[in-house]
């Protein structure tokens, strides 16, 4: 796969899912917790294995993953109301387009589910 092909995610990679999300959350996303330790756990209650394989099941939900040689490198989401839920990038794979290139890709995945209007739930990193 090229760097920044993306396609639907798969349910044995809800760990490596959760995984990116939590190290973006802690690593990336400062300037939303701080650092303060009691926010950063608050955020990643959720972010679990476990939890990213309900999500992947979900009919109302689309799950999104970009591959790269050493594994996955960002993962978005859109539910079929049109809100996009998720944007996540692994640190190391910062500032490479990744998540420009996501957000095109749930935008197309959204027209093409005949959505015609969007919404963005965001943080402000």
């Amino acid at each position: 796969m090229t760097e920044h092909e993306i396609r639907e995610a798969r349910p044995d990679e809800a760990g490596d899912i959760a995984g990116l999300m939590r190290a973006s959350i802690t690593e990336l996303c400062i300037g939303d917790h701080g650092g303060d330790q009691a926010k950063i756990d608050k955020w990643l209650e959720n972010k679990t294995e476990e939890n990213v394989r309900s999500w992947l099941a979900q009919d109302n939900l689309t799950v999104f993953v970009t591959d790269t040689d050493d594994g996955i490198a960002a993962a978005g989401c859109h539910d079929r109301r049109g809100v996009v839920l998720m944007n996540y990038i692994a640190p190391a794979h910062r500032l490479q387009g990744l998540s420009s290139a996501m957000l095109k890709h749930l935008e197309r995945s959204m027209r093409e589910a005949g959505i015609i209007e969007a919404r963005l739930v965001s943080t402000a990193t």
